[in-house]
C-alpha cells in the first residue's frame, strides 16, 4: 500500500479507481500519478543535461590543464635556446674561458720550460711566452732550461684543488710567463 502525500494515511481504491486517504480524503488520480511521472522523468533528463554539462566542463579544465603544461614546456625549451644561443655569442665575442688549475705553481719549478710550457698549454692556455733569464755561465750547469718561476695573469703563486686548498682559476686568455735559467749571452 502507498501512502497519502497530504497526511501519511493509508490510500485505498475508491469506485473511479483513483487512490483516496481514508484519513484526510486526499485523492490520487491516475492523472495525478502520470504527472508526476512525466515530471520525474523531466528531473531525471534535466540531472542527465547537468552530468553531461559538467563533464563537459570538466574536460574543457583538464584540456586547458594540459594546454598550460604545453605551453611550459615550449616556454622553457625556448628559454633553453635563447640561453644556449647567448652563450654561444658571448664565447664568440669573447675568446677567453675559464680554466681551472690542474698543477701547483712548484709543480712547474725546475721542470724543463718546454714541458711546463706543454702543460700550460695543454691546460688550454693560448698566449704563453718563454723568456730565457741569462743568468748561467757554466755550459755544464744541470739547471739550463729548467723553470725558475712562472706567473698567469701576473700572480706567481697558483695551485690546483687539493685538502684544505681550491683550485685557481685563470682566463685561457691570462699571459703565461714561463721564466727559465739559460746561459748568458756572450
Amino acid at each position: 500500500m502507498t501512502k497519502c502525500p497530504n497526511c501519511g494515511g493509508l490510500l485505498t481504491k475508491n469506485d473511479d479507481n483513483d487512490l483516496q486517504c481514508e484519513h484526510c480524503g486526499y485523492i490520487v488520480s491516475n492523472t495525478t500519478t502520470i504527472n508526476k511521472n512525466i515530471n520525474i522523468n523531466r528531473i531525471n533528463r534535466t540531472i542527465d543535461e547537468a552530468d553531461v554539462i559538467r563533464a563537459k566542463n570538466d574536460l574543457k579544465k583538464e584540456k586547458l590543464k594540459l594546454l598550460s603544461i604545453i605551453i611550459h614546456i615550449i616556454s622553457g625549451l625556448l628559454l633553453l635556446l635563447l640561453v644556449y644561443y647567448s652563450y654561444t655569442q658571448y664565447k664568440e665575442a669573447h675568446p677567453g674561458f675559464r680554466i681551472t688549475m690542474k698543477v701547483n705553481s712548484k709543480d712547474l719549478v725546475n721542470r724543463n720550460y718546454q714541458e711546463a710550457e706543454s702543460t700550460l698549454s695543454d691546460h688550454g692556455f693560448t698566449n704563453i711566452l718563454c723568456i730565457s733569464l741569462n743568468d748561467l755561465t757554466d755550459s755544464n750547469d744541470r739547471n739550463i732550461g729548467k723553470v725558475r718561476n712562472v706567473s698567469i695573469g701576473g700572480k706567481e703563486s697558483f695551485s690546483k684543488d687539493g685538502f684544505m686548498t681550491n683550485a685557481d682559476t685563470f682566463m685561457s686568455t691570462d699571459q703565461v710567463r714561463i721564466y727559465y735559467h739559460s746561459l748568458e749571452d756572450e
